[in-house]
């Protein structure tokens, strides 16, 4: 397994192999993140307002809803 993030441009070579290459890609957001309207695969089909926080939480769960201090892992 490899993981990236979003901020690396990454190359594979062609899968030649006679089994099928998989990828799963997650895409986390801030919690406070708001809809702005721009199309993406991730929000197609959503009921969505711009300007409003993804709150479609099958689509977007909300996987921590804490803050940590900077330096110690202490949560706030």
């Amino acid at each position: 397994m490899v993981a990236h993030n979003s901020g690396l441009a990454s190359l594979t070579l062609p899968n030649r192999a006679a089994t099928t290459r998989w990828t799963y890609v997650v895409t986390y957001f801030p919690g406070d993140a708001r809809y702005v309207g721009a199309p993406s695969a991730l929000t197609e089909g959503a009921v969505l307002r711009v300007d409003e926080p993804l709150r479609d939480l099958d689509r977007f769960p909300v996987v921590f809803d804490g803050a940590w201090t900077a330096g110690r892992g202490d949560r706030v």
